[in-house]
């Protein structure tokens, strides 16, 4: 045998480094997936543990078994892809394994605070841009192409359809999209939006309008107040205390309070999103800046600094995008979840998800079987 399951694990699985790796001629392996193959070895939670914990010792057993790979190349078919990840290739069946040099880092074993790859940089002229036509036409094509909206850009879409074509609409047309039953007002959400592109735009806003939109963000403070209280709420026992041991945490949860807006946090046909009640449910748990209470201090924290937490929540959807369409098209009456044995690996952690049937993030933390995550 030329290399064990442990071997694979030492030389390249825990580095989770992309390879090629060759197969003995006429092998099981070679007449399932052909003479090499090229993707990444994939673990479990658990499994990860146990082979970190057997070759940290000195002298290590040598077993021959099976190990999962995801296949990077589009020659695999779908079913054998599938194989692969649920079952994999025995390591008896290999004859080489390559992966290019460079530094080797075992970020699962790694403490330190990580850093996510850095955005490329595209310098864009958007001065002369007509931003609610912008909204309009990006909502509108989404729309169109079976996107379907959360509230939050259904509302920039009917503000900028206001902005830009309000004279032109029917009074009809206008109380039947725009106006809100009870109050007989512009949508309090379409209003806000309204205000907020003809504020940053030129000339800006009148003095009335100016009035109106601080009242509809104090509004928005005001509402959001109960949610922040609750959450501390659940955080500590010395609920007034908080102020003077985390003054970092309670600024930015109250900062966020009026400016917060439900966003998109995958680009796909069935959307998964947040509101305000779930950004903080992740935030004063799991991110070391604004974790609160000796409740949640017994969380798993993410290894990320405050700004990298969302774009990381957005890369882990991201690698099971086409599991979360698939689940809602096929159980579109039940949450998606991903726990446990079960959670999304990446860059040396696992990540638990769950999503509603509407698609809101209910959860997302780091997953430790040895520490309590929600």
């Amino acid at each position: 045998m030329d290399y064990s399951v442990e071997e694979i694990f030492f030389l390249s699985g825990q580095y989770d480094k992309v390879v090629n790796v060759s197969f003995k001629y006429k092998s099981e392996s070679y007449n399932l997936y052909g003479k090499h193959i090229t993707g990444e070895f994939i673990y479990s939670p658990s499994e990860r543990k146990e082979l970190q914990d057997t070759i940290s010792k000195n002298d290590f057993a040598r077993n021959d078994g099976y190990v999962k790979f995801k296949g990077l190349l589009s020659e695999l078919s779908d079913e054998k892809k599938k194989i692969l990840s649920q079952k994999g290739f025995k390591v008896s069946d290999i004859v080489n394994v390559l992966q290019m040099n460079g530094n080797l880092v075992n970020q699962y074993s790694d403490t330190k605070t990580r850093s996510l790859p850095k955005p490329i940089e595209l310098k864009v002229d958007f001065s002369k841009v007509d931003n609610d036509l912008l909204t309009i036409r990006t909502y509108s094509q989404m729309a169109e192409s079976g996107y379907k909206l959360i509230q939050e850009e259904s509302d920039q879409l009917y503000a900028a359809i206001l902005n830009k074509y309000g004279n032109q609409i029917s009074r009809e047309k206008f109380n039947e999209l725009f106006v809100d039953n009870e109050t007989r007002k512009i949508k309090k959400g379409i209003r806000y939006h309204q205000l907020e592109n003809k504020y940053f735009s030129k000339p800006g806003l009148n003095s009335e309008e100016d009035e109106e939109f601080k009242t509809l963000l104090k509004e928005r403070s005001k509402d959001r107040v109960p949610i922040i209280i609750k959450e501390l709420e659940k955080s500590t026992e010395k609920l007034k205390e908080i102020g003077i041991q985390y003054p970092q945490a309670l600024n930015i949860a109250t900062a966020l309070a009026s400016r917060f807006e439900e966003e998109r946090l995958l680009m796909c046909h069935f959307p998964v999103w947040w509101d305000f009640e779930r950004f903080l449910h992740i935030y004063l748990r799991h991110v070391q800046e604004t974790q609160v209470g000796e409740r949640f201090a017994k969380k798993t924290q993410f290894q990320y600094s405050f700004k990298d937490i969302r774009k990381l929540i957005e890369i882990v959807l991201e690698k099971i995008q086409d599991e979360i369409e698939e689940h809602f098209i096929k159980s579109p009456t039940k949450d998606f979840k991903r726990q446990g044995s079960r959670s999304v690996y990446y860059n040396g952690d696992f990540y638990t998800v769950h999503i509603a049937t509407n698609g809101r993030l209910m959860t997302f933390y780091k997953y430790n079987p040895n520490q309590d995550g929600v």
